[in-house]
């Protein structure tokens, strides 16, 4: 017969009790330590790593806490632990991709993102979404789920772009239909600078000069593959069999 046992009151004291100084430490941190750093650069940074720290120590936790209580309780652990799955499933949905977009440092308040057909600016980064302001003075809540169907590009200062020039082959009948295909996907593209355009040249025989820029020499390349993979796969389709 399945016996479930009880979780003993000094565990689940002990276990409050760390989570109250982790709580407490990385609030105290945020409070008055991160204030005290002016500069605007280093304040990012020690932002995002405090994040990523508190991250990684909550993970520590709750798996430190599952297998104890696992230990003591396998069927009660096993319970709760479905019980949070099954009840927060939209939660999750928005949370843990989150987590993700804020640990890799995707974006900043002030960077600029197009969602739809609106030109945006990020004024919040939130647990579960972002929240967008478009040109037009509407705010948006973006759901992470959702991030893909938007277009980030970070902000960046104009020393700082990086300039280079490839050459891409796309065979179809009309020069000028190529280069404007060519300059839409430039456009949606994620490594690109909205606020450069590239130049576009016909060289003949279906080949084409870019000139783009990017942030740094890793964007130049993932945007130089992804105009790459987009003209493959346009020609593909336009392939007879």
């Amino acid at each position: 017969m399945m016996e479930i046992k009880p979780i003993p009151i000094a565990l689940l004291i002990l276990l409050a009790l760390m989570a109250v100084i982790l709580f407490l430490v990385f609030r105290l941190s945020r409070q008055y330590v991160l204030p005290l750093i002016k500069n605007r650069k280093s304040y990012r940074r020690f932002d995002l790593w405090l994040f990523r720290g508190e991250l990684i120590a909550w993970v520590l936790f709750l798996t430190f806490t599952a297998y104890r209580v696992f230990i003591v309780s396998p069927y009660m652990s096993l319970f709760i632990i479905g019980l949070i799955l099954l009840s927060g499933r939209t939660l999750w949905k928005d949370f843990l991709p989150g987590l993700l977009f804020r640990f890799e440092n995707h974006a900043n308040i002030g960077d600029s993102m197009r969602y739809g057909s609106s030109s945006c600016t990020i004024e919040r980064i939130g647990p579960r979404n972002l929240h967008l302001r478009s040109k037009e003075g509407e705010t948006i809540i973006l759901p992470y789920s959702h991030i893909g169907e938007a277009v980030l590009s970070k902000s960046v200062q104009r020393s700082k772009l990086y300039q280079f020039t490839y050459v891409v082959r796309f065979e179809n009948e009309d020069p000028t239909t190529d280069a404007a295909q060519l300059e839409k996907y430039l456009i949606e593209c994620p490594w690109s600078i909205p606020s450069k355009l590239p130049k576009i040249s016909f060289i003949g025989n279906g080949k084409y000069e870019i000139t783009s820029f990017a942030t740094d020499e890793h964007a130049a390349g993932k945007q130089q593959l992804y105009v790459e993979g987009r003209v493959r796969t346009m020609v593909d389709i336009s392939s007879p069999d």
